[in-house]
């Protein structure tokens, strides 16, 4: 629901400024709001508490006005690629990962080199998952295959 009404401030009338206004002060309002009643629930992710539902909205709307800003006001878009290499695919990006497992996927690279990497180890395999992953999407992006449902 958070997400339909930030949809329906980008798509009004409003100003750019306004529209950035808006999405930062929910943002803000949503994520002490959050904060706030993780005082008497606490956030967990997994059973999508309302203080976790409502701090993560928060966070949402905050970086939805950031990248507003950004992309949309001062027209910074050469960083965007990555994300939209991902963004392209992204429902096969998410199968493929609840399917093969991004540490699985990654581990068949890096199996051996556990041992000399010690406790960076876990983010050595997050980033190559990551890396494994966007170059999948990256070749799929580069051939215009788009995989919709």
């Amino acid at each position: 629901m958070a997400g339909v009404l930030a949809c329906y401030v980008l798509q009004s009338a409003m100003t750019e400024l306004r529209k950035t206004s808006v999405l930062l002060v929910t943002g803000a309002v949503l994520t002490l709001a959050g904060k706030a009643a993780a005082l008497f629930q606490p956030m967990i992710k997994r059973l999508y508490t309302p203080s976790y539902v409502l701090f993560s909205a928060g966070l949402c709307f905050l970086l939805m006005a950031l990248s507003y800003l950004l992309i949309d006001q001062l027209k910074l878009t050469r960083w965007t690629s990555f994300f939209i290499i991902i963004g392209s695919n992204s429902i096969f990006a998410y199968v493929l990962g609840e399917l093969y497992g991004f540490d699985g996927f990654a581990g068949v690279f890096l199996q051996g080199l556990q041992l000399y990497l010690g406790k960076w180890y876990g983010l050595v395999l997050s980033i190559t998952a990551y890396a494994v992953f966007w170059l999948i999407l990256w070749h799929l992006y580069k051939q215009k295959i788009f995989i919709k449902v």
